[in-house]
Parts: structure tokens; C-alpha cells; sequence
């Protein structure tokens, strides 16, 4: 009963793929394998489908099958040096059905080096951390590089990155999404951006879906990333590239609209304000901390104290009262 209901599971599923790029080159980098067809089976989306498999015991010869399928079909592009972004359900360990070395069978059949697929891996399900490292070493001991998915919301966190060394991290969408208009979401992306530089973690943003998201991640000096802005999941398209280039260059009057933008949104003082009416807009506008730009006395704009400035002056009371209790000291001493 077993092999029949995954055969019939089988026969339904198929893989769409969502290109992730580098939005600086507009070369396509690799892409994700998304499972379609599982709406026809009565699931509602890919994690019900797994659970079905988890507790019926047939986890590990599903996934095998559609790793084999996606596999095969990505042959060609694993020779143009793309990558396969494929999710895995950390659960397939557990499974009694489980055998070492399938994948890697299957690659090298095809002369496929293991370090072209890449894992995706999230803390999604209730497993212990011990079980989660077990299977981030398993992986990468095969050659196979992973990465961490849905960064930044739940259970995934720093703890993660310490831990478990990913060699990609991808920033959940709830961070992309209008972090163009929200600086907080923009500092936070940032500091990961830093933060992984340093480490060697390669990081790609989700769920692109505006030109400006594109702008935004050239600014946060992120390079890699995926959303329906780009593309929206489909069959494998040899001839992406071009498209993909046209689509991100940004025009010079679109950065002159830009620019504007940005200044009409920001908090405006002229250089002799006082410091005491600087704090004045701080406190007005505390709950929605903007970057300040400073102009000189015919409206220019001189410089920029970016929100993160402002963040380290507020949550430092020494600092505050040194510049904002003296009536003598002007927004120009913010240095």
C-alpha cells in the first residue's frame, strides 16, 4: 500500500524553478527547486505533504525520487555553473527508510560535483539541536554546501549561525518586504550583511518584489537575491540572462527620483539648528526614526546622520545629555 500511495504521489508532483541572481551582474547564480502539485493530492501546501510522508514512514524514497527528478532535470544548467537550491526536510534522518550516499550516487552518474546542490534547512520543525547539527554535518561531509532558509523569524537565529556554519543565509521576505520605506528593517539587514561578510556566509535576500527592493539591496551590499520582482517560479529558461540584465539597471533619472525620495522622507535641519531643537524632533518623532540630513543655509544638502547614529545617541544617556541638555551645542557637533 505503501508503494503505490507514493507512486500516486509521484505521479502528480512536478518542480518549477525560481532563478536567484546577482542582482550587480545580472548573472543567474543557481536556482531553487519548488515543488508544485501537491493541491491536486488534498494538500495545501509542501510541508503537509511531507508530515503525510513522515507518518506513513516513506519520507526518505519521496524525497529521494524528487531529488532524482530535479536532478535530471537540471542537468544542463549544472554545466553552465549553476547552482540547485533544493529544500530539505531535516526530518528524512529519522526515517527508517532512510540509506547514506543516494544523492551523491545520483550526481555522479551525471559527473555532477556535490558542491553544485545546496541544501535548504530550516528549524521549521520540533527537532532537537543535536539532530539539526547532525544533519548540517552529514551534508557538508558529502561535499554538499547548505544553506540556512527562513533567517531571521521563529527559531531561526544568530544561535543558528554560531552553531551550525551555514555557507548561505536567506533573509526571510518578512525583512525584504518594504525595507526600502522601513529603516529599521534596513539596519537590521545590514548589520547581517556585515556580519556574514565577515564570516564567509554568502547572503541572499527573499522575496523580492519591487524595482526598488533591487536599489535597496545594492545600498545593504547584498548581491544575491530571488522574488517574483525577478521572476516568478517556472520551467528552467536557458535564456534568462539578458532579460535578467535589462530588467536591473537602474536608469540615471530614476536615481535622481530616488534621491528626492529619500530627502522628502527624512528629517531636515539646517546646520546652526540648535540641539535642543534636534531633540524636540527626536522626541516627536521617536516611534519612526528617520535619517536626518543636514542643509546648509540655502536648502543643500550637506550630510546624513543615518539611523544608526541616532540609534547609538539614544540608547547612550551620557551622550544624550552631553549634546542635547546645552543650549550652546548645534546639530554640526554631530560627528
Amino acid at each position: 500500500m505503501e508503494k503505490e500511495d507514493l507512486n500516486r504521489i509521484l505521479e502528480n508532483l512536478y518542480f518549477q524553478y525560481q532563478p536567484i541572481v546577482n542582482i550587480k551582474s545580472g548573472e543567474i547564480y543557481g536556482y531553487e527547486a519548488l515543488i508544485r502539485g501537491f493541491d491536486t493530492l488534498g494538500f495545501k501546501n509542501p510541508h503537509q505533504l511531507f508530515d503525510y510522508a513522515y507518518k506513513n514512514g516513506f519520507i526518505f524514497h519521496l524525497d529521494i525520487k524528487l531529488r532524482e527528478k530535479a536532478i535530471y532535470e537540471f542537468s544542463e544548467n549544472f554545466k553552465m555553473g549553476q547552482r540547485l537550491f533544493f529544500n530539505l526536510d531535516s526530518r528524512i534522518i529519522l526515517s527508517k527508510d532512510h540509506k547514506n550516499g543516494e544523492t551523491l550516487k545520483i550526481l555522479e552518474n551525471l559527473k555532477i560535483p556535490s558542491k553544485m546542490m545546496v541544501f535548504e534547512v530550516s528549524e521549521r520543525f520540533s527537532l532537537s539541536e543535536e539532530l539539526i547539527q547532525r544533519v548540517f554535518l552529514y551534508y557538508k561531509e558529502q561535499g554538499f554546501e547548505i544553506a540556512l532558509d527562513d533567517f531571521g523569524v521563529g527559531s531561526v537565529c544568530l544561535e543558528a549561525i554560531y552553531k551550525l556554519s551555514p555557507d548561505y543565509l536567506k533573509i526571510d521576505g518578512f525583512f525584504i518586504e518594504d525595507f526600502n520605506k522601513d529603516f529599521i528593517k534596513k539596519e537590521i539587514v545590514y548589520s547581517l550583511s556585515e556580519l556574514c561578510r565577515k564570516l564567509n556566509i554568502k547572503v541572499i535576500a527573499e522575496k523580492i518584489e519591487t524595482k526598488e527592493d533591487i536599489y535597496m539591496l545594492e545600498e545593504v551590499e547584498i548581491s544575491l537575491g530571488q522574488g517574483y520582482y525577478i521572476k516568478k517560479p517556472s520551467q528552467l529558461d536557458k535564456q534568462e540572462k539578458l532579460q535578467l540584465n535589462v530588467q536591473l539597471k537602474r536608469s540615471k533619472s530614476e536615481d535622481v527620483s530616488y534621491i528626492k525620495k529619500y530627502i522628502k522622507e527624512s528629517i531636515t535641519l539646517y546646520m546652526d539648528d540648535s540641539a535642543t531643537t534636534l531633540m524636540e524632533i527626536l522626541n516627536k518623532n521617536g516611534k519612526d526614526l528617520k535619517p536626518i540630513i543636514i542643509l546648509d543655509k540655502k536648502g543643500h544638502p550637506l550630510s546624513v546622520i543615518s539611523f544608526k547614529k541616532m540609534a547609538s545617541i539614544l540608547n547612550n544617556s551620557i551622550y544624550m545629555n552631553l549634546y542635547f541638555s546645552r543650549k550652546d551645542k548645534l546639530v554640526s557637533d554631530l560627528k
